[in-house]
């Protein structure tokens, strides 16, 4: 394959389809099985990059074959600086992995396997979690599954990373007030507790506390 089959590969929304502007936001009944075909075709090349675009994409549809070999390149270490943030350089892989694995338990779900696809994603959602507190990228689009879909079993995660990126607070601000806005829900008591112990409040973050304006 040449760039330019490369390119309409990972980017062309199928002809017809009219809702969505990248590929990945296309449903996958919309996207032509040639398409899948050659995506999975892709999934033992040689080059890491290719592996990463089509594992990525097959991830995102709920494609079990595609989920297997992105989170084994994951756990390998092979993901690493895949991708910088545009803006402010930092390894931003991370957060588009952690994408692709709820996009893969949504469309999981959607099919009637949620419990078995939220129970797949656990361990990579985890490491995830854990490298954020060493890293800039952000994860608090996923919070929603955890205070809306009760996905608990990533509490005791966030709280050392809440407790991880507090201490460097001052290049953590909007990550920690996302963080503290979550658990003021999900366990406001941990919130009083923690910012106690180090020393800080919600003031600090941007965050107004209720009944302090009318």
């Amino acid at each position: 394959m040449n760039n330019k089959e490369f390119e309409d590969l990972f980017y062309k929304v199928p002809e017809g389809v009219d809702y969505a502007d990248l590929l990945e936001d296309v449903d996958l009944e919309d996207v032509p099985e040639e398409t899948i075909q050659k995506l999975t075709s892709l999934l033992s090349s040689d080059d890491e990059f290719l592996r990463y675009k089509s594992s990525r994409l097959l991830t995102i549809w709920g494609i079990r074959e595609g989920f297997d070999v992105l989170t084994q390149m994951f756990s390998q270490g092979q993901l690493e600086w895949m991708i910088s943030h545009r803006l402010y350089g930092y390894d931003d892989t991370n957060r588009i992995i952690l994408d692709a694995l709820i996009n893969y338990w949504a469309n999981q779900s959607d099919r009637g396997n949620g419990d078995q696809a939220r129970k797949d994603i656990f361990p990579y959602v985890c490491q995830i979690i854990e490298q954020a507190g060493n890293s800039y990228y952000d994860i608090s689009y996923f919070y929603y599954l955890v205070e809306g879909n009760g996905f608990s079993e990533y509490i005791p995660y966030l709280k050392h990373f809440l407790a991880t990126i507090l201490d460097k607070s001052e290049d953590n601000y909007w990550r920690i007030h996302d963080t503290l806005k979550l658990f003021l829900k999900v366990d406001p008591d941990y919130v009083t507790q923690l910012l106690k112990e180090k020393q800080k409040s919600l003031e600090d973050f941007g965050i107004e506390v209720k009944g302090e304006r009318n």
